[in-house]
């Protein structure tokens, strides 16, 4: 009976002064600080990790005091460090991180089919929910429905002559 107290009481004392801080955030693009929900952001050397909620934001809660690396990525866009974050006793820590552009949005895609470099038969690829004029173009061949944009890495060309996306 007495081990089982005294081990109570270490375990008590332990909650009631371990040291712990929180750092919150909002992922946004750098490139015009559109916010990105569901960005993975992870702290480097541990196994605590959080994706970024519809509106951009993430949390860690009660974290040991320290400095801490912050990843952070998001599929088609780069990804970056902040490095020696540092989360101080019972302080909340906020931050923003702003993804760079990916290569997705480094490289210009021409309109020129990669078979025959020519232009004549290829069209645009439009992602989203299509309109009535939108759906117009499609009906004349002057566009071809994409789907939804998952990441900015889609194809933006269609060939229709090699029936090829680019």
């Amino acid at each position: 009976m007495n081990r089982i107290f005294k081990s109570l009481l270490i375990f008590s004392c332990s909650i009631t002064f371990s040291q712990t801080g929180s750092i919150e955030g909002k992922s946004v693009f750098k490139k015009d600080n559109s916010i990105l929900p569901g960005t993975i952001v992870t702290l480097s050397n541990t196994t605590y990790g959080t994706i970024s909620d519809i509106e951009g934001n993430f949390k860690f809660s009660e974290l040991p005091i320290g400095k801490y690396d912050l990843l952070f990525e998001f599929l088609g866009y780069g990804k970056d460090t902040l490095s020696n974050i540092e989360v101080k006793e019972n302080e909340l820590t906020k931050l923003i991180i702003a993804l760079p552009p990916g290569e997705c949005f480094e490289k210009e895609i021409p309109n020129l089919c990669p078979i025959d470099s020519k232009s004549k038969s290829v069209i645009p690829i439009v992602y989203g929910l299509p309109n009535a004029k939108t759906m117009a173009k499609k009906k004349k061949g002057k566009v071809k429905l994409g789907g939804c944009e998952i990441t900015g890495c889609e194809p933006y060309w269609f060939c229709k002559e090699h029936e090829i996306e680019f």
